[in-house]
């Protein structure tokens, strides 16, 4: 278990692209809108473990999400 535990580095691709600075109504009110996009290789890796003895835990992390955000400025 102690090799599973002590791990490999490991890297992540992570990206956003926004519309930002978009005009509602013009009175002043702008929004943005943004497409996020995490671990977009899809990269099985865990980042902590504990190794006790014959027995251990290892912590996953998150395989690839993406999301939609959105904010309006008044």
């Amino acid at each position: 278990m102690k090799a599973a535990v002590d791990g490999k580095p490991y890297g992540l691709l992570d990206g956003r692209i926004a519309l930002s600075n978009t005009p509602l109504n013009g009175g002043g009110v702008e929004a943005q809108i943004a497409l996020v996009g995490n671990n977009l290789t899809n990269k099985k890796y865990f980042f902590s473990g504990t190794d006790f003895g014959q027995f251990g835990t290892v912590n996953w992390g998150l395989r690839r999400t993406v999301s939609v955000e959105a904010s309006i400025e008044f």
